[in-house]
């Protein structure tokens, strides 16, 4: 702990730590300190792990209504241009949902959280995704971290 000596409150944190800071206490060869980026990046990884539960959450709500069925029978047998408006919105929602996923994915990928492996499946799945062009003309007003963005962008372009 780092104080200023003369603080009234300092003898009562230095009662509290147990003792004085004496410098000749300690074993330099056995101090570790900690990485910042890695502290920085593990305590990321579990806003990414909420994330991805939430989105998670949101995509079973997704595909439990029955506009986005209703969509879904009609995408997959050629006839986006026959969706309601609530179709178009459950199967954007969906899509966005999805997305998100991918992007958390992209993100704990880059910190080293996920495998090459896991993420050249996650790369793989969006060419799936966007072989469809109504997910392509969706896809085309949404927004992303930069670093995210090329894969979309070329899983529309492959």
């Amino acid at each position: 702990m780092l104080s200023k000596p003369g603080h009234e409150d300092c003898p009562g944190a230095r009662q509290r730590v147990g003792s004085s800071y004496d410098p000749a206490a300690i074993d330099s060869e056995n101090v570790r300190f900690d990485d910042p980026k890695q502290t920085q990046q593990i305590a990321l990884s579990s806003i990414y792990q909420a994330r991805s539960g939430a989105t998670v959450e949101s995509l079973v709500a997704a595909v439990s209504s029955p506009e986005f069925l209703s969509a879904s029978a009609k995408i997959y047998a050629n006839k986006s241009d026959e969706l309601t408006m609530q179709e178009a919105v459950a199967w954007e929602y969906y899509l966005g949902a999805e997305m998100t996923l991918f992007e958390n994915n992209h993100q704990q990928y880059e910190m080293g959280f996920l495998s090459e492996e896991h993420w050249q499946r996650n790369i793989t799945e969006l060419k799936c995704k966007f072989e469809l062009p109504l997910n392509r003309q969706m896809m085309e007003n949404w927004f992303y971290r930069e670093s995210f963005t090329v894969y979309p962008k070329s899983a529309v372009n492959s």
